[in-house]
């Protein structure tokens, strides 16, 4: 969604929300969360930051909000309308949904998305041609977190 985020860039999460849904349902019905917004799990974000600061250079990795609907963004008013409300760095159609589920079970969360697709491109079509090698991007950098968070475990060389 962001013109600064570009195809491959990597998105870690710092909070994420629905872009289609009514703000009031989470927050005046169960799971009763203060905002609309799931925070990321502060560990998580720790561990994310550490990583981006080795790596740097290796590949873009932006922190910031993510947004999630029901279908793919296609015209430029919903893509406005969105950004002006919400301002993320990225939209997609599952986040939320995980994000939602991880605080009503008090499971701690962080989304890590690389880009398959942008804001200008067909979304469709460059999600499958790119696919492949954003999961690469995405598992190095979820590893190497992992490995933060658990060195005796993901760091043997």
């Amino acid at each position: 969604m962001s013109d600064r985020v570009k195809i491959f860039d990597t998105v870690v999460s710092t909070e994420v929300v629905y872009h289609d849904m009514d703000e009031d349902i989470l927050t005046e019905f169960h799971p009763y969360i203060p905002s609309c917004f799931f925070k990321a799990d502060s560990r998580l974000t720790d561990a994310a930051r550490s990583v981006y600061r080795e790596t740097q250079g290796s590949h873009n990795v932006l922190f910031g909000r993510m947004a999630t609907g029901d279908r793919f963004v296609k015209d430029e008013i919903t893509k406005a309308q969105i950004k002006a409300l919400y301002a993320p760095l990225s939209i997609d159609m599952e986040t939320a949904s995980i994000a939602h589920v991880c605080y009503v079970n008090n499971i701690p969360f962080i989304s890590v998305r690389t880009i398959t697709d942008n804001a200008n491109d067909g979304g469709s079509e460059n999600f499958e041609e790119n696919c492949d090698k954003a999961s690469l991007i995405s598992a190095e950098f979820v590893i190497s977190m992992l490995g933060k968070l658990h060195p005796d475990t993901f760091n043997k060389g």
